[in-house]
């Protein structure tokens, strides 16, 4: 993958209280990508997949309590992006 093609990576809110929205433009490269959340300690919290086709992908807060956590945000296998998130 060409880091390249995933010219604008955009998490919007952030800080969020219900959802937070990640919205990928030129994501024709890879049409499907897999969001990891990690607490600060490094433990992975939640991982979900999305269809990059149909922007943006909506992240719930479910079982997300208020705080920060570390996102990564995967395409073929290779992690294009990391973001934080607050959560409200």
């Amino acid at each position: 993958i060409d880091e390249n093609s995933f010219s604008n990576i955009s998490v919007y809110p952030n800080p969020f209280n219900t959802h937070t929205n990640v919205s990928i433009s030129n994501a024709i490269n890879a049409p499907n990508i897999t969001t990891n959340i990690y607490d600060l300690a490094g433990r992975l919290i939640r991982t979900e997949a999305f269809n990059t086709q149909k922007t943006p992908a909506v992240i719930k807060k479910g079982n997300l309590e208020k705080g920060a956590y570390l996102m990564e945000i995967v395409a073929k296998g290779k992690v294009i992006a990391k973001e934080k998130l607050i959560v409200e």
